[in-house]
């Protein structure tokens, strides 16, 4: 959904009042969410056809949303607080996550199945809310192409600013690992560790509380470094991390394991979002943030149909398959960024002796 969406959502993102597209995306959210109840009071059983439809505007939400959102924080808060910011954002995320499965338990003990629904949508109408309290961020009118021309710009602005192409791919890499766990961590728990929704539901949880720990640690680490180049050596971490857990003999190392890899992701996410949104300008934010997420999901689509094209069913294979692939690409990716900017540096010393 989002690599069909991003054309048109991005360059909608760059051509209107961002501050009323993320008011729509979450209302879409919690119309979405409200779906199934509605669905059940009419007497229509859920459907295979609803739950895609469903999914559909959740994606479309969040594509909208994130562009939009990215316009309104680069508009009202300070370059230099800009990662700062994220790693707080991305720190109250993780404990709403974890929060969010607290909340959902409790409603699922005393409340029937689509009365979670009815609070998920509440909880849509309360952001609705927090959202009418935040300054807009319009994109300059001077600068705007005809709509169409914003589409057809496709994915160029990314060759005018290198850095945020390697960016892009940065953060699909690590979201990749995210998406690795939500298809294979079922299947790791219950054949290869022998357990239940209980230990699935402790081992995910204890991402979110690495997430937690990395935005906090970075929040303070910003204060004295800008912490270049570490979104490369998070990465790799990363990629080590989920290698390792193929080789992990029971559930204790793979719940620490878990710990570190969201460390480790949220980590590079805060620092790579907040570089992003510091070299993207006004004009063109919406789609550099469309353009990314649909980075994200082409990365998504090669993890969930890994399985039926590879034809392995090991869930161990897996996960080091994926984790060494995570290590090579930021590692090429890395290098590959030093290389050219020693080369540039080397031209532009030899020219300037030259002249």
């Amino acid at each position: 959904m989002n690599v069909i969406l991003a054309p048109s959502v991005g360059a909608l993102i760059d051509r209107r009042s961002r501050k009323r597209l993320a008011i729509f995306g979450q209302t879409l959210f919690g119309c979405a969410m409200a779906t199934p109840w509605f669905a059940h009071l009419l007497g229509y059983a859920p459907s295979y056809g609803m739950l895609l439809l469903i999914a559909a505007c959740i994606a479309a939400a969040a594509l909208v949303q994130g562009g939009a959102l990215d316009a309104i924080q680069k508009s009202i808060v300070d370059k230099g607080d800009i990662k700062r910011t994220n790693a707080i954002a991305n720190g109250l995320r993780q404990g709403s996550m974890i929060a969010g499965a607290g909340l959902g338990g409790v409603v699922l003990m005393w409340l029937p199945i689509h009365a979670g629904f009815i609070v998920g949508s509440a909880l849509c109408a309360l952001v609705v809310v927090c959202l009418l309290g935040l300054p807009d961020a319009n994109p300059p009118v001077s600068a705007r192409k005809s709509y169409v021309a914003q589409m057809g710009e496709g994915y160029r602005f990314f060759l005018r600013k290198p850095e945020l192409g390697r960016l892009a791919l940065l953060i699909g890499l690590s979201t990749s690992v995210g998406q690795l766990s939500n298809v294979m961590l079922p299947l790791l728990v219950q054949n290869e560790l022998d357990g239940g929704s209980e230990l699935y539901g402790l081992i995910d949880a204890l991402w979110s509380v690495g997430g937690i720990a990395a935005a906090a640690c970075v929040a303070r680490l910003l204060r004295r470094s800008g912490l270049g180049g570490f979104e490369y050596l998070s990465i790799v971490a990363l990629g080590l991390f989920t290698a390792t857990v193929s080789f992990s003999l029971n559930s204790m190392s793979v719940a620490g394991l878990y710990l570190l890899m969201g460390f480790a992701f949220s980590f590079s996410k805060i620092l790579c979002d907040g570089r992003m949104i510091e070299l993207a300008d006004m004009e063109t934010i919406g789609r550099v943030r469309t353009y990314t997420q649909a980075v994200t999901s082409a990365f998504g689509l090669i993890v969930f149909s890994m399985p039926a094209l590879t034809g392995v069913e090991s869930v161990r294979t897996h996960y080091v398959f994926w984790g060494l692939g995570v290590v090579v690409i930021a590692a090429a990716i890395y290098l590959t960024t030093n290389f050219a900017g020693a080369a540039v540096g080397q031209a532009t010393t030899e020219r300037d002796a030259h002249d």
